[in-house]
């Protein structure tokens, strides 16, 4: 998918009416001019959605399983016999954990910004060139960021 393609290839579809309906609204809402570039938008959003939603939800759950398996050292370390705990360790453990949960937060909520940052520049672009274009500008920063996220992910399971 690129901005410089031609618009070549003609596809018929059938919609019920309430499809239709609400795509119009859509596209009255957003001011684009046409149906047919309504669809190509909502198809684009559609692609670039489903593109990199799962590696996202892929470094979330390697991030929570990562947490879920600190807490569980934690736990551990907390059943053993109160005469051998060392307190000292446990709180330094227990403020890596938070801190690592905390960085994992702050990691996964900026992905999901900068996964919503293509579907947001489809959406309100002035033409569809220019909704491309933005659009790969944003998955570029959301590739770099699930890079990001991988490298966390895979420092915390070496603890």
């Amino acid at each position: 998918m690129t901005d410089k393609e031609l618009k070549t290839i003609k596809f018929q579809m059938m919609l019920s009416e309430s499809e239709a309906e609400a795509i119009d609204d859509w596209s009255f809402k957003l001011r684009i001019r046409s149906r047919a570039e309504a669809i190509r938008r909502l198809c684009q959003i559609g692609m670039t959605a489903d593109e990199n939603v799962r590696a996202v939800l892929k470094e979330s759950e390697k991030s929570v399983t990562n947490r879920v398996d600190e807490l569980k050292v934690l736990v551990e370390l907390l059943q053993e016999d109160p005469d051998t705990l060392d307190a000292h360790e446990v709180r330094i453990l227990a403020a890596e954990i938070g801190k690592s949960a905390m960085d994992d937060q702050m990691a996964l909520k900026e992905a999901i910004m900068h996964l919503s940052e293509p579907i947001v520049a489809i959406r309100n672009a002035k033409s569809a060139d220019v909704a491309i274009a933005d659009a790969e500008k944003a998955t570029e920063r959301l590739t770099k960021m699930i890079a990001e996220l991988k490298a966390k992910a895979n420092k915390g399971k070496k603890r």
